[in-house]
């Protein structure tokens, strides 16, 4: 309490910079810090606020866009965009003066604090470079037990392990961290506290990642040989032992503790990322989209695991409409394309249709963006399935094609067998961060009111009413066993999210060849929201 009595003697160079500063302390800070990380937000941050302009910039900068982008949709007198960037420009020139003698936290921090409003700002380019930057800086970091690296260890590493995550979703390859910084290699016997496992689970996710990005394009190449392949089981089968005993453990932890709605909400997204994972690795050595369907119990944990959350938070605290970390929307939406059991995919994308959810904001991750690409992967892999059996006829009747269909727009969409979109199958089915950052510049220059073609399926885009009967399918006449009428040359191998607009949003869409062969059949969609 001692910190929210030093704010009103700070040296403010306005009204504005105070006016912020308690923005931040009375309202981004409890949103930042969400369950478990009040200690950070509203600890660490505030404290260095107040000594280190680095810090106290960039933390004026962040709470006056939070409040702006919080309060836009009304009428409202908030601080408007030139105080946010001179705050932000003031806060990088301080760390241009820093000297590396000073120690590495405060620059570490400055670059949570930039990610953080790269995030507001949805700047994915941006975000990602500084999480980059400070994971290189801490790989710099010598191997002692200095105050400074002891703190970094306890208060900055667990963060940016957590931010490795949104980093390697969207396309990147953050560097290693240190094994100076991680937690101990061998395995725990048990674990003291939730913060605890919660580390340990996102150093694991890190591993899991780095493992299945780095093997992924081995598989296409033809460059593995036995040895290689029997290395890379052996890893595999590492990794999911070392998840298993994290669940072990953590099963142990929980079981014995006494559990508020707080606690229960972090134990169910932990459990969730846990499933996520090792779904993901068990998956990391097959190219075929089928290996999937081995895993239709983790999928239905998912599910339940983050209806749970959900119905908590309507009992509860409710989930704020953004979050720095990387939650609820991720896994649900990949979810959602990767099962494709027809009532869980479909129980998914509901999730994220519900009040809780529908409007939320995870760092770079949009739950409406979620949801209709998620309904059009859906259609697309569901489009040959005979529709007079598995879709309710009045649903049909009301919701019809031709009723939601629009004009196909050359200036959507791109052939897919011109230079820049010929991606050969001794290739993973992905564009270079380059190119995906070349497309979406593109995609910026149109104007998305007007587009709403596609060269997927029959060659007509729906609209987002028409997405929304993709939801209507009869229990009793869906296909439940696997492959779920959905044959491997039908299912999307890869979809990369481009840029958005405030009506709908740029993928990229890669599946088995249909037309050329020795190629991924690539197609570009924009695909307007619900």
């Amino acid at each position: 309490m001692s910190l929210l009595r030093l704010s009103p003697t700070m040296d403010f160079e306005s009204p504005e910079g105070c006016r912020a500063f308690d923005y931040y302390r009375s309202q981004s800070a409890p949103v930042l810090s969400n369950i478990m990380d009040s200690e950070f937000w509203g600890g660490l941050v505030m404290r260095l606020s107040i000594t280190e302009p680095v810090v106290r910039h960039a933390v004026l900068a962040m709470s006056s866009l939070h409040e702006h982008l919080s309060t836009r949709q009304g009428p409202t007198n908030t601080i408007g965009p030139s105080f946010i960037y001179a705050e932000y420009g003031k806060s990088i020139s301080a760390l241009r003066n820093w000297k590396a003698e000073d120690g590495p936290t405060i620059p570490l921090l400055a670059c949570v604090l930039y990610t953080c409003l790269e995030f507001l700002l949805d700047n994915e380019q941006a975000a990602r470079i500084h999480i980059m930057e400070g994971r290189k800086l801490l790989g710099s970091l010598s191997d002692d037990h200095s105050p400074a690296v002891e703190m970094v260890k306890r208060d900055l590493v667990p963060m940016y392990t957590r931010l490795g995550l949104a980093a390697f979703l969207y396309g990147g390859h953050p560097p290693t961290v240190p094994d100076h910084l991680r937690p101990s290699i061998a395995p725990p016997v048990k674990f003291e506290s939730i913060a605890e496992a919660r580390t340990l689970l996102y150093h694991l996710l890190d591993e899991a990642l780095r493992f299945s990005t780095t093997v992924r394009p081995k598989l296409y190449t033809g460059e593995l040989d036995a040895v290689a392949i029997h290395n890379l089981v052996s890893m595999q089968k590492e990794l999911l032992s070392r998840l298993n005993h994290w669940h072990a453990i953590f099963v142990v932890l929980t079981s014995g503790m006494k559990m508020t709605q707080a606690n229960i909400c972090t134990q169910n997204l932990l459990l969730i990322y846990y499933n996520t994972a090792t779904i993901w690795v068990s998956a990391s050595l097959r190219q075929d989209e089928v290996a999937f369907d081995e895993h239709i119990t983790g999928f239905g944990t998912i599910v339940s695991l983050a209806s749970a959350i959900i119905t908590g938070a309507q009992r509860g605290p409710p989930l704020h409409s953004f979050s720095f970390e990387t939650e609820l929307i991720a896994p649900i939406y990949w979810t959602a394309t990767k099962c494709r059991h027809p009532l869980l995919r479909r129980a998914a994308v509901k999730l994220l249709m519900k009040d809780e959810l529908k409007n939320r904001r995870e760092n770079l991750w949009h739950s409406n963006e979620a949801i209709a690409i998620a309904l059009r992967a859906i259609e697309v892999e569901e489009e040959h399935i005979d529709r007079s059996k598995v879709v309710d006829e009045d649903v049909t009747m009301e919701s019809s094609p031709e009723s939601h269909s629009t004009p196909h727009s050359e200036a959507s969409s791109r052939d897919s067998t011109r230079s820049d979109w010929y991606v050969p199958l001794h290739q993973p089915p992905t564009l270079s961060l380059d190119q995906v950052e070349e497309e979406r510049q593109l995609e910026e220059l149109l104007d998305f009111n007007t587009v709403s073609g596609s060269i997927m399926g029959a060659g007509v885009s729906h609209g987002g009413s028409g997405l929304a009967k993709v939801l209507d399918v009869r229990p009793d006449v869906a296909l439940l066993q696997s492959p779920y009428g959905i044959p491997e040359v039908s299912r999307l191998k890869n979809i990369i999210i481009g840029a958005r607009d405030t009506t709908g949003v740029s993928v990229t869409i890669f599946r088995e060849p249909q037309h050329v062969e020795g190629q991924w059949d690539v197609r570009k969609e924009f695909i307007p929201f619900l």
